[in-house]
């Protein structure tokens, strides 16, 4: 969640704020479901959001600065995009 605290529930939810651990990057709600990310910086969010945005940009939507990597969560087999 926004505090911070790592998180090990199963529903992805924090237990201190109560609030789901990974927001989109893009739309900033919960992301429940399919999911991409960036290993180099961390951020990422629905997968139809992030494959819109990088068809058009290069750098990560957050602002960082990273030239992101996007990959699949780890539960099917990793792909690069």
């Amino acid at each position: 969640g926004r505090c911070m605290e790592p998180v090990t529930d199963v529903n992805n939810i924090c237990p201190k704020c109560n609030e789901y651990a990974f927001q989109c990057s893009i739309c900033c709600s919960a992301v429940r479901g399919a999911c991409t990310w960036c290993p180099l910086c961390g951020h990422g969010g629905h997968v139809d959001h992030m494959m819109q945005w990088f068809q058009r940009q290069k750098v990560c939507p957050t602002g960082c600065g990273c030239i992101c990597m996007l990959v699949k969560p780890p539960t099917s087999p990793r792909t690069n995009y």
